[in-house]
């Protein structure tokens, strides 16, 4: 979806962006109550998955 259909379409509220501070991407949420949290597998997802493994493993 194109930020012009989802003004167009008047649901521009739910796109997000990822909360990496280094990435870019925005995504539509679609989730029922519209707070859902993405990250690209491929970018920031894993250094995420990463870093949330290695402070459960030092706590």
């Amino acid at each position: 979806m194109s930020a012009l259909t989802a003004t167009v379409k008047g649901t521009w509220h739910r796109l997000r962006m990822c909360p990496a501070p280094d990435c870019q991407w925005v995504f539509y949420d679609n989730s029922r109550p519209g707070r859902a949290k993405w990250r690209s597998p491929q970018l920031c997802g894993n250094r995420a998955k990463t870093q949330a493994y290695r402070r459960r493993q030092t706590t």
